[in-house]
């Protein structure tokens, strides 16, 4: 019983610091970065969690689905949607990535013909055998 009363100040101070590390650890996650919307997780929590009849009750279930895996819900819509764009997505041109030789001000156009048959090629006619029995 000494030996608890004597570690209990350190496993106070153990435990409020697992606390405050796991708290920031999340702040730091959520506010870190464009999010991305699990949809695979979202379905999984369509299937177990949504099971009332009553459509308010419904929707708000199929709402906390969508907030919890990442994604918007639209209220106008009624669904769930993915999360914004962030700043580094968007066209090709827009990323800073531009092919060797940069980009063309027009793409060539190209038909393609299609290919000659090929010649017919000289097959030996094939030997029947001699004594078929």
């Amino acid at each position: 019983m000494a030996l608890f009363r004597r570690l209990q100040p350190a496993i106070l101070v153990a435990a409020t610091g697992v606390v405050l590390v796991s708290l920031f650890g999340n702040l730091a996650t959520a506010s870190g970065g464009p999010r991305e919307w699990d949809i695979e997780w979202f379905d999984t929590c369509i299937k177990t969690y949504v099971k009332s009849d009553d459509p308010s009750e419904r929707t708000a279930q199929i709402r906390k689905c969508c907030l919890d895996s990442g994604g918007d819900w639209n209220d106008s819509l009624g669904q769930c949607v993915a999360p914004p764009c962030g700043s580094d997505c968007g066209s090709a041109e827009g990323s800073g990535w531009a092919p060797p030789g940069g980009w063309p001000d027009k793409l060539p156009t190209h038909t393609f013909q299609p290919a000659e048959p090929a010649p017919p090629v000289n097959v030996p006619p094939t030997l029947a055998p001699a004594n078929p029995g």
